[in-house]
């Protein structure tokens, strides 16, 4: 059974930093129907859900590179 929070997103993409920590993509399924730009960046750590990052634009992309600094990078 899904939960609320998932029921109520989109998911787009994903990329794991390590085997227990998975970066999502997410948009809410109202803001979508409305037109508005913005993607959550969510997290599933250890296997639960943990807040991101909310933006005010739309993203296509999400990477976790290794160098010269390990970071998420999102890209619109």
């Amino acid at each position: 059974m899904k939960s609320q929070f998932a029921a109520a997103r989109e998911f787009l993409r994903g990329a794991a930093r390590r085997k227990d920590l998975v970066y999502i993509l997410s948009k809410g399924k109202a803001l979508m129907q409305q037109g508005i730009a913005h993607t959550s960046v969510v997290a599933v750590y250890q296997g639960r859900w943990a807040d991101g990052v909310d933006t005010e634009w739309d993203s296509t992309a999400i990477a976790v590179p290794r160098l010269p600094a390990e970071k998420a990078i999102v890209v619109g």
